[in-house]
């Protein structure tokens, strides 16, 4: 009813990337490949989205809003009507707890009387190629769930790591990557696509 993804890299024309190992960008016009592939929203947030700095950030948003992919991330939040219910979701990068947590506080109070029916987060977060969890990730899941999230998911690490379904929510560590362009030739080739 509601498929949703983390974009990892800008959709930018734009020249002269940052300076880092790797850089990432795809062109403008692969925003339409989300829509028809039936990915109804995307998290920005990322430690490749302003790899073209907030020039090719904000070509990506407008991207996204040409082929009717809502963006959610870096502030912007958005909440979407599925089957009679309101879907709100947010997103963040999360190398701390206090980072997780001011992101959990953030998107609280930006929903707080919208009347939504599910809350669902998407964190970048944890460490590269690890196969399970770390305490961060743990911490701030745990503290999201309290405070009245029903989804925490993570897609960083570029592997599966663990799944836990409490009365409360479901907390998805890393479902690794489903689709990943910036690299042809993974060393980790399993995914996941997480069902709730």
């Amino acid at each position: 009813d509601l498929s949703i993804a983390n974009l990892e890299g800008p959709l930018t024309n734009a020249r002269g990337g940052v300076s880092k190992q790797f850089v990432f960008k795809g062109a403008p016009a692969l925003a339409g490949i989300l829509q028809q592939g039936s990915i109804e929203a995307v998290n920005v947030a990322n430690n490749h989205s302003h790899d073209y700095g907030e020039p090719g950030f904000n070509d990506t948003l407008q991207a996204l809003q040409a082929a009717d992919v809502p963006a959610f991330g870096y502030g912007h939040y958005q909440i979407i009507e599925v089957k009679g219910k309101r879907v709100a979701l947010a997103g963040a990068k999360a190398w701390s707890v206090a980072q997780g947590k001011e992101a959990v506080d953030q998107a609280l109070a930006h929903f707080k009387d919208q009347n939504t029916d599910y809350l669902i987060m998407s964190f970048h977060w944890g460490q590269e190629r690890q196969y399970r969890q770390n305490a961060t990730q743990q911490a701030i899941a745990r503290y999201a769930i309290d405070r009245g999230f029903n989804a925490v998911l993570g897609p960083y690490p570029h592997v599966v790591q663990g799944i836990a379904r409490y009365p409360l929510g479901m907390r998805v560590y890393s479902h690794a990557n489903l689709v990943f362009g910036g690299n042809g030739d993974l060393s980790e080739e399993d995914s996941g696509a997480v069902q709730w």
